[in-house]
């Protein structure tokens, strides 16, 4: 199977430990991963005023595109995250909410 799996967390920490214990798993068990930690990547989860026109227009950026195409060939998507205040970290609430990706 093909997994994707969204990692939001900016340091080194359980979420961490968790994520490597999961794909270490996966692939021993012969599945396809793809992790995309959103803080590695430095993506903003902000639409500038050049992309709000662009996505208006029917032009997705490159880079949502790609990201986009990944989870929609994901068998399974699998979000590791902390718990903040019973809550989404910040920047995945953004993702979110701005449907940068989903």
């Amino acid at each position: 199977m093909n997994h994707v799996i969204i990692f939001a967390h900016p340091q080194q920490s359980l979420n961490q430990t968790l994520l490597d214990l999961v794909v270490s798993t996966l692939l021993n068990n012969g599945h396809k991963v793809t992790v995309r930690d959103v803080y590695a990547l430095g993506f903003s989860p902000e639409l500038t005023i050049a992309e709000k026109a662009a996505i208006k227009c029917g032009d997705v950026p490159i880079a949502i595109q790609r990201e986009q195409t990944l989870i929609q060939q994901a068998d399974v998507l699998t979000f590791i995250f902390p718990i903040w205040w019973t809550g989404l970290p910040a920047m995945l609430k953004k993702i979110c909410r701005t449907r940068r990706l989903f």
